[in-house]
């Protein structure tokens, strides 16, 4: 049964039934295929021979596989048996001697069949193979003595094939199972320390036997034994050598085997760890067969690195795991052990082995650590095997006591052998190692597996390739029936639809009731370009997809021309109408009408721009976009097609027309020019792009509009030079050439070259001035960016005045690119890079102007290029400068600079009050900018308002600060309330002095704070403009500082540090019985007599000011005594005593001021008698006549 399903899976048999199928497909279908008229298989003689050619295809094939299948086994046989020799020296007798033994052999192993999983037999060749490396004496040959697998060569009698070296394998040695091929390599080979040239050639040479000899799958795996006693007692360098060798060792072989081959770690020698023997002398043939080790999961191989990563990084984790396993046995195996010193070796071996972590895991991360100059090797595991229980054992704890402690160490006492008895290595082989000899990875077992993959489909199509044909006119049938049902079907609702809608004559221009018909139309037109609409097999000669798809694209088109057509020509009838009076638009509409009727040749871009912009002012397009998007596919489609001619509105041409002929040829011309694409696409000027990442935080535009609203590319130089330079005349030429659409006839009147001249010349002016437009908007819009405060405007000023200032950087750029007149130099990449546009030629006078100019000769003087632009921004160029000419810009960002050092000063607290109050920073900055050109100068003067407004505000904080600090709790402390400021006592002279006095409080801080934001020549004080008129003092505050200032005067003529004030007193009129009057002011008295003229001056406050005034009139009462005699006048008085003695004396009298207020008449009543005097003041500013202000006068809190 076994060799059945063999037979029966073999390629050959499998070849055979597909050749069959293949043959019957086509003896009975074949005649059915055709290609249009061509029948390939239509005659019995073609099926014939091509059924004889699979067959004979078949037996050539079937004859090949066999012939290489035993050919490859053979050449392995071969190649064993003359193995190469690297030295180029005869090998020694020993090898000679094995090496004969290995021939009496070949002749054997030639005839030796394995068998397969199948139940069939394998050659050697199909086996897995494995290779064994470590270093020397580390038990590779013993481990496979005693693995526990089945030798074939031993029941053949050659038992000392292959499997002899017990005293260490020379060479290599193959040791054939019945389940693999192990190669027992030389422990030279790795470490290559007894003849390194020797060594690296013969390890060499054996790696490429494999490669040569078995080149589809050279090995499936790598078996690395190291010894543990070696491993326990290496030191670290030691260590680091082996692992190294065996890292480059593998990596050789899967360079050389050109895959990325499985590698299992085995630990050998296990037994010589102090108590293994005694803790594991109870297990039974199976436990001994089972794995001790650990196993690695498979992971994605796309990441390979990151995967051995982590595998090494559980090494340690996994260790502990198997010592805690040691852990859960040792308790049943102690309670099962009568011997004490047994007992002790049970207890302490999973000491013992735990204390190999540290070497296990280096060995391991040093040998198989992914780098980056290697490719990352497979590590499936590591584990821990004994073959055979014989040699020195070795005690890692006493052994690290001794070094610790210096103590002498003994030899512990040699293990008796015990014969074959292998532990955890038959497990290990056939449950993880053989099972996993496909993890191979080769570019070769690719490629097989597509091959094998290849002839299975092969076969799989053979025997689909009769159905596929049987049934494939039954599928194109039934596709084609289901398509021609869709189509009846949508006509059948499409011709409902129409029922339902005005078709003609059109009255409405809406689109929405079209688009359903049209759209059903279209989806079913276009069904049949899905990737499912085309029949099966191509239709096999039997499909009529092209031919439904002819009826509905007919259909669709048909429709168009009936529903959407009209609509449209009536919807442009209407934008005429609305534009009678704009000839601009109305030329454009004009146009459109024409072409859609039929009138003028088709431009289908132009055609479909100008129906869609339209029908985006209809229906908004954030909430139209799905009816904006269908009808944009149906315009589309429509101007692809045909467009028949229809009837027109001809009184609506002929109106539009006289009224579009309103508009220039110049004019129309550059409408035309604009709307080309190269123009269209041109790299746009932006304020953001030229100003750098700065210019955001420092401009904004006055109009609101975004800071990046561009200036369109064709008004740059790039623009100027590139575009319209280049394209201006043909532009012109193209307008002539639209004389279809003003006029029936457009080549029954020509222009004349003169026309043609001017119209050139024309465009230029037109463009100059839309030009010139664009860059004055721009500079006229332009802006600094608000200060929201000084930390802000300190941060503005900063980028503007940098070297990387957006300012500087938006002037220079709008300077160079408004200079058209520097011409660019000859081969400079901007005119290499010119474009030439090529306008729409409708045919009616080709290239008309170009001829007429052409022919006309020359004469004419050539067109300025760019110079009106140069001349238009001249000054601004001025301005920017050179570094020749100087730059008044670099001038205006030093003094902004400077004037950002102010408000710095002011933000920080460096700079002193009465610098900021009188710093002419600002003033200086207009200064400079009165000379720069308008648009310039209106950014600056705006600006420095904003300056003056956040300086003022800082100012003026500051300011009130310190009025409400140190000015107003003095002069309310010393002059509130008192007399002559209030009812309450009287104000000290020397408080006088030092509020009122010159350079007093109130003056000092007037002078030093304020005087320079103050006009003080107005007849009522008020702010300077800048930032005296942003400092928002009130008028009431500045109305007392003049007053102040008034009574400083009046106290303090010609700026005396004292008080005092010249008087001239002049008697004018006294009662009849007052005979004298004298008047006492400060010590000082004047005595005038009745009828007496006199005079006399006098000051105030005296030289005894606190004598106060005094008036004292002498009064004839006319008594006499007792002789008759008449007795002396009595005296009558009124006066004050005090420093404001005559202040109140004055409350207390007549007081009226006489003419400018230098003199004033003063009546005096004492004793119920008057005198009347006149007093004359030096100056009309005296304190006499403000005693009202002086009254008032109050220091206010704030500022």
């Amino acid at each position: 049964m076994k060799t059945l399903r063999a037979i029966l899976f073999s390629p050959p048999f499998l070849g055979f039934v597909a050749c069959a199928l293949l043959s019957a497909a086509v003896w009975f279908v074949g005649e059915l295929l055709a290609f249009g008229s061509f029948r390939p298989f239509g005659l019995a003689t073609s099926r014939i021979v091509t059924i004889a050619v699979f067959f004979l295809i078949w037996a050539l094939l079937s004859g090949l596989w066999w012939w290489r299948r035993r050919a490859r086994n053979a050449a392995l046989i071969n190649a064993l048996e003359t193995p190469a020799d690297p030295s180029g020296e005869a090998l020694d007798a020993e090898r000679e001697r094995l090496e004969t033994k290995f021939r009496d052999a070949l002749a054997k192993l030639r005839r030796l069949r394995f068998k397969s999983r199948l139940g069939g037999s394998r050659y050697l060749y199909e086996l897995p193979w494995f290779v064994f490396v470590g270093p020397p004496a580390s038990g590779k040959t013993t481990a496979l003595m005693n693995c526990g697998l089945e030798f074939p060569l031993r029941k053949s009698g050659e038992e000392g094939i292959a499997i002899d070296g017990g005293a260490g394998t020379r060479d290599c040695d193959w040791v054939f199972t019945d389940e693999a091929v192990f190669i027992d390599t030389a422990g030279r080979y790795v470490t290559q320390d007894s003849d390194a040239t020797v060594d690296k050639g013969a390890w060499n040479a054996f790696l490429d036997l494999l490669a040569r000899n078995r080149p589809g799958e050279p090995v499936n795996g790598v078996i690395v034994a190291i010894a543990l006693d070696e491993l326990a007692t290496a030191d670290p360098a030691r260590l680091s050598a082996h692992a190294q060798a065996v890292r480059r060792g593998v990596q050789e072989i899967c360079e050389k085997m050109r895959a990325q081959l499985p590698v299992y770690v085995m630990f050998t020698k296990a037994d010589l760890l102090v108590g293994f023997r005694e803790f594991f002398q109870g297990l039974n043939r199976e436990d001994r067969a089972q794995v001790w080790g650990v196993t690695f999961p498979l992971g994605d191989e796309k990441d390979a690195r990151a995967r051995a990563e982590a595998d090494l990084a559980q090494v340690e984790q996994e260790f502990d795991a198997l010592t805690a396993q040691l852990g859960e046995m040792q308790f049943p195996r102690l309670q099962g052990e009568a011997d004490l010193g047994v007992r002790a070796q049970v207890f302490g071996f999973p000491t013992q082995f735990s204390s190999l972590k540290g070497v296990v895991s280096q060995f391991l991360r040093e040998a198989f650590a992914p780098d980056r100059y290697s490719e990352t090797m497979l590590l499936r595991g590591f584990y821990f095997t004994s073959a055979t229980q014989h040699g020195q054992p070795v005690d890692r704890l006493i052994a690290a006591m001794s070094r610790e402690f210096g103590l002498e160490r003994r030899a512990n006492a040699m293990a008796p052998g015990t014969g074959g008895r292998a532990y955890f290595l038959q497990g290990l082989l056939q449950d993880v190692v053989f099972p996993e000899a496909g993890l191979a990875t080769k570019a070769g077992r690719a490629r097989r597996r597509a091959a094998s993959a290849g002839r299975w489909a092969a076969i799989a199509a053979c025997v689909a390739a009769p159905m596929a044909l049987a049934g494939g006119w039954w599928m194109v049938n039934e596709h084609t029936a289901a398509q021609a049902d869709a189509l009846i079907t949508t006509f059948a609702d499409y011709e409902a639809d129409l029922a339902t809608l005005d078709v003609d004559p059109v009255g409405d221009s809406s689109l929405e009731p079209v688009l359903a018909p049209l759209d059903r139309l279209r989806a079913a037109r276009d069904a049949f370009d899905d990737e499912g609409a085309a029949p099966p097999l191509g239709g096999i000669g039997a499909g009529r997809t092209d031919e439904l798809r002819a009826q509905a694209e007919l259909a669709y088109g048909k429709a168009l021309n009936d529903l959407l057509r009209p609509r449209l020509l009536y919807r442009l009838e209407r934008i005429m109408d609305e534009n009678l009076d704009k000839p601009a638009p109305l030329y454009d509409v004009l146009k459109a009408y024409l072409m859609l009727g039929g009138r003028g040749p088709l431009d289908a871009d132009y055609l479909h721009g100008f129906v869609m912009r339209d029908a985006a002012l209809r229906y908004p397009p954030n909430i139209n976009a799905d009816l904006l998007e269908a009808v944009s596919a149906h315009v589309t489609a429509l101007l692809e097609g045909p467009l028949p001619d229809r009837d027109l509105n001809d009184e609506a041409i002929a109106s539009a027309r006289t009224l579009a002929a309103n508009l220039s040829p110049a004019q129309r011309a550059f409408r035309i020019l604009m709307t080309q694409d190269v123009v269209t696409e041109l790299r746009p000027w932006r304020i953001t792009d030229a100003g750098g990442p700065a210019a955001a935080q420092a401009f904004v535009r006055a109009s609101g509009e975004p800071l990046d609203a561009p200036i369109p590319g064709i008004f740059t130089y790039e623009g100027f030079w590139s575009v319209f330079a280049q394209n201006a005349d043909a532009a012109v030429d193209a307008e002539l050439d639209e004389g279809w659409v003003l006029a029936e006839d457009p080549d029954a009147a020509q222009p004349s070259r003169a026309d043609i001249i001017r119209t050139r010349q024309e465009i230029r002016e037109i463009y100059d001035e839309a030009f010139i437009a664009q860059w004055d908007d721009m500079l006229n819009d332009l802006r600094i960016t608000p200060f929201t405060d000084a930390g802000h405007a300190s941060r503005v000023l900063s980028l503007l005045s940098s070297r990387q200032s957006p300012l500087r950087r938006v002037l220079q750029g709008a300077g160079k690119q408004t200079d058209l007149a520097a011409a660019p130099e000859e081969g400079s990449p901007l005119l290499a890079n010119a474009a030439t546009i090529g306008f729409k030629k409708y045919g009616s006078k080709l290239g008309l102007a170009g001829k007429i100019a052409a022919s006309s000769g020359g004469g004419a003087e050539a067109p300025r290029e760019g110079a009106p632009v140069s001349a238009a921004f001249a000054t601004l160029r001025d301005f920017i400068g050179t570094a020749e000419t100087g730059s008044q810009l670099e001038t205006v960002l030093l003094r902004l600079n400077e004037l950002r050092q102010v408000v710095d000063g002011m933000v920080s607290g460096r700079g002193s009050l009465s610098d900021l109050a009188n710093d002419a920073t600002a003033e200086q900055l207009r200064f400079d900018v009165s000379q720069a050109p308008p648009a310039v100068k209106r950014i600056f003067d705006e600006m420095l308002e904003q300056a003056d407004a956040t300086l003022a505000e800082g100012l003026y904080a500051a300011l009130n600060e310190e009025w409400r600090s140190t000015v107003a709790p003095v002069c309310r402390q010393r002059l509130g309330g008192r007399y002559p400021f209030g009812g309450g006592a009287e104000a000290p002279p020397g408080d006088l002095v030092d509020i009122l006095g010159p350079d007093g409080v109130i003056d000092r801080f007037f002078k030093t704070r304020l005087a320079s934001y103050v006009d003080t020549t107005a007849a009522n004080w008020r702010l300077r403009p800048g930032v005296g008129a942003q400092l928002q003092i009130p008028q009431e505050r500045l109305a007392f500082f003049q007053t102040a200032a008034q009574l400083r005067e009046a106290f303090f003529p010609f700026g005396a540090a004292r008080p005092g004030v010249r008087i001239g007193v002049f008697p004018i009129a006294m009662d009849g019985d007052v005979q004298r009057a004298r008047i006492e002011i400060g010590g000082q008295s004047a005595d005038f007599k009745q009828g007496e003229p006199g005079a006399a001056n006098m000051e105030w406050p005296g030289p005894q000011p606190d004598n106060g005034a005094q008036a004292t009139l002498g009064v004839d009462t006319g008594a006499v005594d007792l002789t008759g005699a008449r007795l002396p006048p009595t005296e009558a008085r009124v006066g004050e005593l005090g420093f404001w003695g005559f202040f109140k004396l004055l409350d207390r009298s007549e007081f009226k001021l006489l003419g400018g207020g230098d003199r004033a008449r003063l009546g005096f009543s004492a004793g119920g008698r008057r005198v009347v005097m006149e007093l004359r003041m030096e100056s009309t500013v005296n304190p006499f006549a403000l005693r009202a202000e002086l009254r008032e006068f109050t220091c206010p809190a704030t500022l």
